[in-house]
């Protein structure tokens, strides 16, 4: 399965939450694994991801930027909630 596809995790078909957006749009673990990736970001990419390949935001940011990005990400992952579909 690619996660370019924007699959849900168990693999039963496009999450409408992440396949419908008009923009890239990624779904990322707490290890920042890739979990989905809807065909815009997957093309912003540009390289072939599957599920739990890491995201590198090096490839993605670069400079002072970079940091500014992590931090962010960090924070965002810190408020979200687990749920029992997505561990």
């Amino acid at each position: 399965m690619s996660a370019e596809r924007g699959m849900r995790p168990g693999g039963d078909g496009p999450d409408p939450a992440v396949w419908g957006l008009g923009a890239g749009a990624i779904i990322v673990d707490r290890a920042l694994r890739l979990m989905a990736v809807n065909q815009r970001a997957g093309a912003l990419l540009g390289r072939e991801v599957q599920p739990g390949d890491p995201l590198r935001l090096e490839e993605l940011v670069e400079g002072p930027s970079l940091g500014l990005v992590q931090s962010a990400l960090e924070a965002a992952l810190g408020q979200g909630e687990a749920t029992p579909e997505m561990e």
